[in-house]
C-alpha cells in the first residue's frame, strides 16, 4: 500500500499511510446516496448518530446498566495507585467473590444438581 496522501472524491478526506481523516459530503443533495465502508478500526470522537438517534449515549447508558446489574466494578487506577485502601478493598472483594462461588458449588453438589 502506498504511503502517499490520497484525496478521495468526497470532500476533506486525506489518507496518509493507515490513517484516514475525513468529513464526508454526499455526492448529491440526496444524502441516502452516501455510504461508508470501514475495514479495520474506527474511532469516533464526539457523537455517533444513526437515523437521528444518538447511539453513543444509548450505548454508554446500556453498558452502565449492564455493569450495574452484573456488579461490575470500574477501578480508577489513578486513585487505586494513590490510595492503598482501594487496592485492598478490590483484593478483598475478589477473594470474597471467589469464596461465594466456592460455596455455591458446594451447595449445588450437596443438592445433587448438575453443573
Amino acid at each position: 500500500m502506498s504511503t502517499s496522501p490520497y484525496i478521495s472524491p468526497f470532500q476533506n478526506t486525506v489518507q496518509n499511510g493507515g490513517n484516514i481523516t475525513t468529513s464526508i459530503t454526499a455526492p448529491s443533495q440526496n444524502t441516502s446516496d452516501a455510504n461508508i465502508h470501514i475495514r479495520g478500526n474506527a474511532v469516533v470522537t464526539g457523537t455517533l448518530s444513526v437515523g437521528g438517534q444518538n447511539i453513543t449515549k444509548s450505548i454508554d447508558e446500556r453498558l452502565s446498566a449492564i455493569e450495574e446489574r452484573l456488579c461490575i466494578l470500574r477501578v480508577d487506577e489513578k486513585l487505586a495507585d494513590r490510595w492503598a485502601e482501594l487496592g485492598e478493598m478490590r483484593k478483598r472483594y475478589r477473594e470474597l467473590e471467589q469464596e461465594c462461588w466456592e460455596k455455591d458449588e458446594i451447595i449445588r453438589l450437596l443438592k445433587g444438581e448438575k453443573a
